[in-house]
């Protein structure tokens, strides 16, 4: 029993099983997914649920002398959940809207995931074992501090995971299980060695806050570094090479963490190193103030992303404002429907804004010289050779000017793609006293759903002159 248990705790049983879970949802679900429902909710907490538990055992079994109360880890491990759901979840999600402007560049990205990403979350943990474990008589030894922040990374791992995935009902099995897995070891591994630093901090003979500095440091930049490794796939313009190298690199810096971790568990669980240190409720301003400047920093990056650009054309005497985070060009567009060549060349294209390589999201301005009344026009002109029973219009107004609005959808594939993908669109024809003008939103039903409240907002700032 007791070779079993060490067998145990050197992690090899805990390897072994990674692998086996990995590869059998990797031959039997690399291409299934799971119908949206009661029973996919089920399935999902379950597949996330079994390397939280796996690797919670694992760390709790490195305290080889007193192991902690297992009330105590229970708590961390809740207090972890509870810390991503009332306070992680808002910020990064409500109040920095993270999803909306940090994809949009490389450079975005980098100080998204340090300055708001990695800092939320490594404040969090530093606030969780520092306020709510570090007093207890129950943190006696510095391997205590890794114990509990392991705990705490795994309940936070294990939310965010769920709200991550339930987002993407098209992910395959083996994709959920390898999130769920890659989260667990990262999170929980992090919040170890920040709680490494505390405990070192708690029983130093000359009692000091560097420690504590350099373990929120140290852990804002790994979780942010971990965080650009795993999305740095979002910003780039072709995914093939980049999202096997995300794949691996993400994974084999959260076994290098683990790994770390696990040495350092080691270490400290040599000898006995218990002590009753007695200690009072006192805040560390220098973290609290690091963490406040990354937080402004995070806020000034957010504001200059997804603040408004004022497009104006004179010649044709418009106006109208869209956010800096459409600001991108999109590259060359294959999934445009034809439209004919002979009208083609009196479409004037003066703005196309958002999108990516895989067409998911377009906004286009287009201006074409003379008036079609819009009793009869011809919307075939304007939308390309669409099956009219893929159509529906209604009437609009954009700028106190009367239009008609054409909603339809199209399959198109591309030239290196085997199977079509479908896009909807919304196609606004505003003629004026000069002109006709054309705005077009475009996207696939996902990205459409997502994108259509932005594409309104920016119809609403039309101004004629």
């Amino acid at each position: 029993m007791a070779r079993v248990k060490n067998i145990s705790r050197t992690g090899a049983l805990y390897i072994v099983f990674l692998i086996l879970f990995l590869l059998c949802f990797y031959i039997f679900g690399s291409n299934t997914t799971m119908n949206e429902g009661t029973w996919r909710n089920i399935f999902l907490l379950l597949i996330v649920l079994v390397p939280c538990v796996l690797w919670s055992i694992f760390f709790y079994l490195q305290d080889r002398i007193e192991p902690e109360p297992t009330v105590y880890v229970i708590v961390a491990f809740l207090a972890g959940m509870a810390g991503f759901t009332l306070i992680g979840l808002p910020l990064e999600k409500t109040f920095f809207q993270l999803n909306e402007w940090m994809y949009k560049s490389t450079g975005l990205l980098v100080l998204g995931s340090i300055f708001v990403n990695g800092a939320i979350t490594s404040f969090l943990f530093y606030i969780l074992i520092r306020y709510c474990f570090y007093p207890s008589r129950e943190f006696d030894e510095p391997v205590d501090g890794m114990i509990y922040g392991a705990f705490i990374g795994s309940g936070f791992a294990m939310v965010k995971s769920l709200n991550y995935l339930s987002a993407y009902p098209d992910y395959s099995l083996f994709v959920i299980a390898y999130t769920a897995t890659k989260n667990i070891l990262i999170y929980a591994s992090i919040a170890s060695l920040i709680g490494y630093f505390l405990g070192k901090a708690k029983f130093a003979k000359k009692r000091t806050n560097i420690v504590s500095i350099v373990g929120f440091m140290l852990g804002t930049v790994l979780i942010g570094l971990y965080h650009i490794l795993n999305e740095i796939v979002m910003t780039a313009q072709r995914v093939g090479n980049i999202f096997l190298l995300s794949f691996i690199l993400s994974l084999l810096f959260a076994i290098i963490i683990l790994a770390i971790v696990y040495f350092r568990m080691r270490k400290l669980t040599e000898k006995d190193l218990h002590k009753d240190v007695k200690v009072k409720f006192e805040l560390n301003p220098i973290v609290i103030v690091l963490f406040i400047i990354f937080l402004i920093i995070g806020g000034f990056t957010k504001k200059s992303a997804i603040s408004e650009i004022e497009f104006i054309n004179d010649e044709y005497s418009i106006s109208f404002q869209y956010p800096n985070s459409l600001s991108r060009k999109p590259p060359r567009d294959p999934w445009e429907p034809t439209i004919s060549t002979d009208f083609a060349k009196d479409i004037k294209t003066l703005l196309r804004i958002g999108g990516d390589d895989k067409g998911s999201f377009i906004f286009a301005f287009k201006v074409k010289k003379g008036i079609d009344k819009l009793s009869t026009l011809n919307y075939r002109e304007y939308i390309g050779d669409i099956d009219s029973l893929a159509i529906s219009k209604e009437k609009i107004n954009i700028g106190m000017q009367e239009g008609i609005r054409f909603k339809y959808s199209y399959p198109k594939r591309a030239r290196n793609e085997n199977f079509p993908r479908l896009f909807w669109v919304n196609t606004d024809i505003i003629p004026t006293n000069n002109n006709t003008y054309i705005f077009t939103f475009r996207g696939t039903p996902e990205n459409f759903k997502e994108k259509k409240e932005l594409f309104e907002d920016i119809l609403q700032t039309v101004k004629w002159f």
